[in-house]
C-alpha cells in the first residue's frame, strides 16, 4: 500500500490496485495487431466523450487536442483496446489510474471488470470500451503513439503543427506553427 502513489485509502482499493496489475500481466500482447477492421459499430454521443487531454496525464485539453474530429466507427476490439491499456500504460508516462480518470473518472471496480474480460466482442457495447477506444483514436489523430506515451509527446505534435502546409494560401507555404493543428487522416464527411 505505501508504493501505490496515491496511497490506497482502504485495503480495498489497495486489493483491486493489485488485482488490476495481475489483470494487465495476463494480458496476451506478444503479437498485438492493430490492423484496423470494419464492423465494430459506431460510438454513440451518449456514451459521453474524453474531455481531458490524451496527451498530458491529469491535465485539461491542450489547445491542439480541441476541435479535432474523427469518424465514431470502432475500429477496434475489445481485446486490442485491453492489449493496448496494458502497453499504454506500461510503456511511458501513464499510470492505470492516470488513464482511468482521463477516461471520466471511470470507477477503479469497471476498469477491473473490463480487463478481466476475454474475446473480441467481451465488454463491446460498454460505456468503458467506447471511452478506451476513443482515448486512443484521439492519440492516433493527434498523430502519437497509442501503445506508449512520453514527455516529449508535445512536442512533437508541435513540430507537425509547424511543418504542416497552410492549406488556406495555395502557395505550399509552411504555417508559422503557432496555432496550426497536425492534420490527419480521418475527419469527419
Amino acid at each position: 500500500m505505501n508504493t501505490h502513489k496515491p496511497k490506497p485509502k482502504s485495503i480495498l482499493e489497495a486489493k483491486n490496485i493489485l488485482q488490476q496489475e495481475a489483470l494487465l500481466d495476463s494480458i496476451p500482447d506478444d503479437d498485438l495487431d492493430l490492423s484496423k477492421h470494419e464492423g465494430g459499430g459506431r460510438v454513440e454521443l451518449y456514451m459521453g466523450e474524453i474531455s481531458t487531454s490524451v496527451v498530458k496525464p491529469g491535465s485539461k485539453k491542450l489547445p491542439f487536442e480541441i476541435g479535432n474530429s474523427f469518424k465514431n466507427q470502432v475500429d477496434l476490439d475489445c481485446d486490442q483496446l485491453r492489449a493496448c491499456i496494458k502497453r499504454f500504460t506500461r510503456g511511458g508516462i501513464w499510470t492505470v489510474d492516470q488513464f482511468r480518470l482521463a477516461l471520466g473518472q471511470i470507477a477503479r471496480p469497471d476498469l477491473t471488470k473490463f480487463l478481466e474480460k476475454r474475446g473480441k466482442f467481451q465488454g463491446y457495447g460498454a460505456r468503458l470500451n467506447a471511452l478506451c477506444w476513443m482515448f486512443f483514436k484521439q492519440r492516433e489523430v493527434l498523430g502519437l503513439d497509442m501503445l506508449k506515451s512520453s514527455e516529449n509527446d508535445i512536442k512533437v505534435i508541435e513540430e507537425k503543427g509547424k511543418k504542416r502546409k497552410n492549406p488556406a494560401s495555395d502557395d505550399g507555404n509552411q504555417t508559422s506553427g503557432k496555432k496550426a493543428k497536425p492534420s490527419t487522416a480521418e475527419w469527419l464527411d
